[in-house]
């Protein structure tokens, strides 16, 4: 009888909460024994190489740029009213 894969490593890289709420989790999964292959993951989506997880990171930052566009517009906006 053949052992099931066990939980080699484990890596939380990046974990932020905010108002006690999850609001990003990143990191790595590799298992020892069978086949499975090294996982990335980024909140609850998963991704077996790399290119796949720098196309998420940059969807990831595009967003935040926005974010902070969207901060420029609205705080120099209301400068301007005061």
């Amino acid at each position: 009888m053949t052992a099931p894969p066990a939980a080699h490593l484990i890596s939380r890289e990046r974990r932020k909460e905010l108002a006690c709420q999850l609001f990003l989790e990143a990191g790595m999964v590799a298992l020892s024994g069978g086949d499975m292959q090294p996982i990335v993951y980024i909140r609850n989506e998963e991704f077996a190489d790399a290119v796949s997880v720098r196309a998420k990171t940059t969807e990831l930052r595009n967003l935040l740029d926005r974010v902070d566009e969207m901060a420029d517009r609205v705080f120099a906006d209301h400068e301007g009213r005061s």
